[in-house]
């Protein structure tokens, strides 16, 4: 997978796909890239986690991610603290997508609907602070 700089990070745990937007929203062309990436990995991924603190994503983003059917087809937990974002995820579920939100003191909520086993529950915590780290490195 593409990780784009300063925008997001992805990594796969146990077959969840975790994705970390970074402070800013990504770009359409950012956008496109990760659509691209998540399919060439559809088949690995049996769920998808977003933490991302920004709203997002846009009406043109939305429209691309409706092009990717098989990509909605996969259970996805957002978690955010925006209410917009957590707002958004009912215009994408009417794509035909099976998104959820929740609010971040939640997460334990969002593993549930993914079915994450319990072993792997701490990894992806890890993995959400390292990228979430890299995300807000000075080097990036």
């Amino acid at each position: 997978m593409t990780d784009v700089p300063g925008t997001m990070v992805q990594a796969m745990v146990d077959g969840i796909r975790i994705i970390v937007i970074g402070p800013r929203a990504p770009s359409d062309e950012e956008w496109d890239q990760h659509l691209v990436d998540a399919e060439a990995c559809l088949t690995a991924t049996r769920g998808v986690l977003v933490f991302s603190p920004v709203a997002g994503p846009t009406s043109r983003q939305r429209a691309a991610l409706g092009k990717h059917p098989a990509l909605l087809a996969r259970p996805t937990a957002i978690v955010s603290a925006s209410r917009l974002t957590r707002g958004i995820v009912t215009a994408v579920s009417w794509l035909g997508g099976r998104p959820r939100a929740f609010s971040p003191d939640a997460v334990e909520l969002a593993f549930d609907f993914l079915e994450v086993a319990a072993s792997a529950r701490l990894r992806i915590l890890r993995a959400n602070d390292r990228m979430r780290s890299q995300l807000e490195s000075p080097e990036r």
